[in-house]
């Protein structure tokens, strides 16, 4: 589960968010929001094409991505939606900790 260090970030399906700052700062996002079986799922993406992680999770996971920090899956939250509808997705919540020297967007620290 998060540690009180971690910082909460929140990602939906179709869209990407950027950790870091600058230009060149990973991105992430999340496909397969759900509760399956009783239990909240949903698939981190994000990185780039050499050191990039594409995970799965299962509620209170981690994975790490080396350099930039761990992400523990704290929450999802299915929306009802429209097939075939751009801008609409299920959320995934994690607790974010950053790498030693990894430099987080400010924003997401409010």
């Amino acid at each position: 589960m998060p540690t009180n260090d971690g910082i909460i970030i929140t990602i939906q399906e179709t869209t990407n968010l950027r950790l870091g700052v600058g230009r060149d700062s990973p991105s992430y996002t999340v496909l397969h929001v759900r509760i399956k079986d009783g239990i909240m799922q949903a698939t981190l993406l994000g990185g780039d094409k050499s050191t990039g992680i594409h995970q799965e999770l299962r509620l209170g996971e981690s994975v790490t991505h080396p350099g930039v920090g761990t992400f523990t899956l704290i929450d999802v939250t299915p929306v009802a939606k429209l097939p075939l509808q751009d801008g609409q997705g299920n959320y995934a919540t994690f607790s974010f900790v950053p790498a030693p020297g990894f430099q987080v967007n400010p924003k997401l620290r409010n």
